[in-house]
């Protein structure tokens, strides 16, 4: 039951969406039914029906617990959302535009959805909490980002790129260089293959939270810079403003880098300095 509850919590946060998904799984439907359409008897079979099973599945207390065990929550949200929910929220209001018959209907009904699409997404505030800026490059990510990757990428003195990074910085570095091993992105999925190392490093790292180190909480370096090398990992960065205790020096970690961006309009985690450090040995 607590896996079915959480599954459906992550669901239901965007209300709107969880209707209208049943809404156009109803008008799919019924066109299949009725034969009215032949694009909706196909989707029918191959998209609403095979969905709505895995929603039958999740909300199916036994089952949910059996899929929750064997998959992150939030990794079983994310492909319901990809899969099938875009495609069907977009063939539904399609096929339901298409119903009426006179061409200029139709293209009055369409420019009359796009103001209530928006409308209803609240500003999109789920992406603006990830990233409130423009895209300034091909990746579609932070700068600021790039630039620490970058930096450790050519970094010619530690041949192993294994690095640790901040939230939010850490939920973008994969999709830009795969080629930077992390101990943990947004959160590490399975401590048991990982290791305790890994989740002492991640529990360490978690004060620091999305908008730089808490004020009521201070980041304790020594800690972070003994998991670290517990985990192999040779850089570091955090916030420059952050609040600390500890000292990264006495543990190896030398200051190698540093970058700020300044390039929007409001403060966000990834206008702030980030500094980063490389543990330094003889043999690396």
């Amino acid at each position: 039951m607590v896996s079915m509850r959480s599954l459906m919590a992550i669901f239901l946060r965007d209300s709107y969406r969880v209707y209208f998904f049943f809404f156009c799984c109803i008008v799919v439907l019924f066109l299949a039914w009725r034969k009215l359409s032949l694009t909706a008897d196909s989707l029918a079979k191959k998209l609403i029906l095979p969905a709505l099973f895995l929603i039958a599945s999740i909300i199916n207390p036994v089952s949910a617990h059996f899929l929750v065990n064997n998959a992150e929550e939030t990794r079983l949200s994310r492909f319901l959302w990809v899969v099938p929910v875009p495609v069907i929220l977009a063939a539904g209001t399609v096929l339901l535009v298409d119903l009426f018959n006179s061409p200029r209907t139709r293209q009055i009904v369409a420019l009359a959805v796009i103001p209530v699409i928006l409308f209803f997404s609240g500003g999109f505030r789920t992406l603006q909490i990830r990233w409130n800026g423009w895209a300034q490059n091909a990746y579609k990510i932070p700068p600021v980002v790039i630039d620490l990757c970058d930096y450790i990428v050519a970094d010619t003195t530690c041949p192993d790129k294994t690095a640790v990074f901040p939230l939010p910085l850490n939920i973008w570095v994969h999709q830009y260089r795969a080629d930077i091993e992390m101990p943990f992105a947004r959160i590490s999925g399975t401590w048991e293959e990982k290791g305790t190392a890994c989740r002492e490093l991640y529990d360490a790292m978690l004060p620091i939270g999305a908008e730089g180190a808490l004020a009521e909480e201070a980041v304790n370096l020594d800690e972070i810079a003994y998991w670290c090398e517990e985990n192999g990992c040779h850089y570091l960065v955090l916030p420059r403003n952050g609040i600390y205790t500890g000292n990264l020096e006495t543990h190896g970690f030398k200051e190698v880098y540093s970058v700020e961006e300044n390039s929007f309009d409001e403060v966000s985690p990834y206008d702030q300095e980030y500094v980063l450090y490389l543990k330094v040995e003889e043999n690396i």
